[in-house]
């Protein structure tokens, strides 16, 4: 398994460490549970194989995939658990695997990067939010010239909409019955909307531009237009930890103590800056 809180770039964890710094001179105590995580006690995550830029991604050498991982994620995992004096592992496995092996609580304890919907919070411990993307439909313009007519959620149901298998629409503002979910890549839906097979697929757009930086600019590269979804607000994202770990409720206090402190400070912004350009 990857540790791979040593993957992230030094410049980064300068500008972060120094803001720390600065939140701490400030005067800025967190909070601390009744119970904790034992000192010394290994992290073990895993999240999608497919990335998920910019909050998780392999970073590339001339085109070439390495075994580090980069991303908005591994800069809060470095604030939360390695300030702390914990490590932690994060693997990238199949996403529908990672999911089980998490809600078992055996080989990985939580998953970040996850949209909520009731029957996750039923199976896992979920965290406060700590960040927010803006949900998009997608289409292909050789299709489409001169675009969709979409004003409103209602007008979806006129198209044929897919999705990625295992991935939460919930928050998309349509029924999730009616969004073919039979693909699991990004590549592999674009191609099948190429082929007419879909008229849309769904997606949320800081991620989907986010693959330029895993030498993918698919938006560019595909000719395909974009906007937002009408009148849907940001999608929060979290973490989960499993309702199986023996410290499942000590993990999930001391990440959101983690993210309160993060919010609190404006750290949470300065890290995610540099990903956004």
């Amino acid at each position: 398994m990857l540790n791979c809180h040593l993957g992230s770039r030094v410049w980064r964890e300068s500008v972060v460490s120094l803001v720390a710094v600065a939140a701490l001179a400030a005067g800025f105590v967190p909070t601390s549970a009744t119970a904790q995580v034992p000192s010394g006690t290994l992290i073990q995550t895993c999240n999608d194989g497919g990335e998920w830029p910019p909050y998780f991604y392999y970073d590339r050498v001339n085109g070439e995939k390495t075994d580090d991982i980069l991303g908005f994620d591994i800069d809060v995992f470095n604030e939360i658990f390695t300030s702390r004096g914990y490590e932690y592992t994060f693997e990238l496995i199949a996403w529908s695997r990672c999911l089980l092996e998490v809600e078992k609580g055996e080989d990985y304890f939580m998953v970040s990067s996850v949209a909520y919907s009731k029957e996750r919070d039923e199976k896992y411990l979920i965290t406060e939010p700590y960040y927010t993307v803006q949900p998009h439909y997608f289409y292909h313009y050789a299709n489409f010239p001169n675009g969709l007519e979409i004003s409103s959620l209602a007008d979806f149901s006129n198209y044929n909409v897919c999705g990625l298998r295992g991935y939460n629409y919930t928050n998309f503002g349509i029924p999730v019955e009616d969004i073919d979910t039979g693909t699991r890549i990004f590549s592999q839906l674009i191609e099948k909307t190429r082929r007419n097979r879909c008229d849309i697929f769904l997606g949320r757009f800081e991620i989907f531009s986010g693959f330029a930086r895993t030498g993918n600019d698919y938006i560019r590269d595909n000719n395909l237009g974009t906007a937002p979804m009408p009148g849907v607000a940001g999608d929060k994202f979290y973490m989960m930890v499993s309702r199986n770990y023996q410290y499942a409720e000590e993990l999930r206090e001391m990440i959101n103590d983690g993210i309160n402190r993060l919010k609190s400070t404006g750290l949470d912004q300065t890290m995610i800056a540099p990903y956004l350009q």
